[in-house]
Formats: structure tokens, sequence, C-alpha cells
């Protein structure tokens, strides 16, 4: 998309790009990186340890 697109300002670029991605984007797939978790959960457990961290 980027690529064929010509934005005026960033501000259209964010806006173009972000559904895009949120569309293109899997988060269900599981990601053998990630410990064969998918990103979603993921996140949201990063997001708990750094909450509990001190």
């Amino acid at each position: 998309m980027v690529w064929r697109t010509v934005f005026q300002t960033g501000a259209e670029a964010k806006q173009a790009i972000g559904p895009y991605v949120d569309g293109f984007y899997n988060p269900v797939r599981r990601h053998s990186t990630l410990d064969y978790c998918s990103p979603a959960p993921f996140e949201r457990l990063a997001g708990q340890r750094l909450e509990r961290s001190p």
C-alpha cells in the first residue's frame, strides 16, 4: 500500500495505513517465536508482567 500511494501529510498516512495493517495482520495466528502463542494474548501477558514489575 505504501509504495502505491502518495500521502500529503503524516496524518493522512496514519489514517490509511492503520486500517490496512489491521486488515492484513492476523492477530489469531500462533507464532513459534512467541512460544506458539498468538500476538494478542502475548501482548496482554507482557502488559500484565510490566504492571507487576517494580
